[in-house]
């Protein structure tokens, strides 16, 4: 039987570091996007939203919502 995925989802709202130490699969899959790199220096502090517009993406509410959809499939 496979285990109910505890992770929680992420919000616009969150900090990078609260994210990292939250859900650090969602991370990943930010990387994946190009849009948070850790190790390149993203500040911590940055909210996701923030984050999700640095990189140049226009819509943050549907790059979340991906990234959610992603982490409960994990």
């Amino acid at each position: 039987m496979r285990e109910a995925n505890m992770a929680k989802p992420i919000t616009g709202e969150m900090e990078i570091e609260d994210v990292a130490a939250q859900n650090p699969k969602a991370i990943g899959l930010l990387t994946r996007r190009n849009i948070v790199c850790i190790q390149c220096g993203t500040p911590l502090w940055k909210t996701v939203e923030e984050a999700i517009r640095d990189a140049g993406f226009e819509d943050p509410a549907a790059i979340i919502e991906d990234v959610n959809k992603e982490l409960a499939a994990l």
